[in-house]
């Protein structure tokens, strides 16, 4: 496979959509929720809304404001937070994993910041390969492996735990497809992932 050229990345960084309907499906440890969803971002405000129509719940909403997410502080409110925080305190190891939570979203909301900033040639800022690359973002670094049609991004959150997000299914201007997921690659099973989002775009809309 050819090397890709910085304008192919820089495409697919472009590609990624961040308002948009959908469907999805998020699993917290042993709680999973499939969804319909309509996301909304507010660049201007820093906020990201992502609303849910679930199954025998009816609507709610995960809301995160990141105007100081470099700084390490996202706002996170909303009813689907609660829900999911809810399914953490019921599990052994409670708070830890409700910290997990709110770290997984926290993580989110810096990317939000990193990717709505306006940069348009932070690429240039990034070292490593074209395809492969590590990025400054605030006090942390936002690692990308660019193959195909495929984007995936990584922050390391701790000793443990790496955040990433898999963009796939690249067709008319925008990935379909978002994965959302926690690896901690020191344990197994339930504990190796313990977070994860799915989400599928049926359409993609500008602010």
């Amino acid at each position: 496979m050819r090397p890709e050229t910085v304008e192919e990345v820089k495409k697919k960084f472009q590609g990624i959509c961040l308002q948009g309907d959908g469907r999805g499906r998020v699993q917290f440890l042993t709680q999973g929720y499939s969804f319909a969803f309509e996301s909304l971002l507010e660049s201007k405000k820093k906020k990201w809304s992502l609303g849910l129509h679930l199954p025998l719940y009816g609507e709610e909403v995960i809301r995160l404001d990141y105007a100081d997410a470099q700084s390490g502080n996202v706002r996170i409110s909303g009813a689907f937070y609660n829900r999911l925080r809810t399914s953490g305190k019921s599990s052994s190891g409670n708070q830890y994993y409700v910290g997990l939570l709110r770290k997984f979203l926290g993580k989110y909301g810096q990317f939000l910041s990193f990717i709505t900033s306006g940069d348009k040639d932070f690429l240039k800022k990034c070292h490593g390969n074209v395809s492969d690359g590590v990025c400054p973002m605030g006090g942390d670094e936002l690692s990308y492996v660019s193959r195909g049609e495929t984007l995936k991004l990584g922050i390391r959150v701790d000793s443990e735990h790496t955040f990433f997000i898999y963009f796939s299914e690249f067709e008319k201007k925008f990935f379909h497809r978002i994965r959302l997921y926690f690896n901690n690659p020191q344990k197994g099973g339930m504990e190796r992932r313990p977070i994860q989002m799915d989400m599928i775009l049926n359409s993609c809309e500008s602010e």
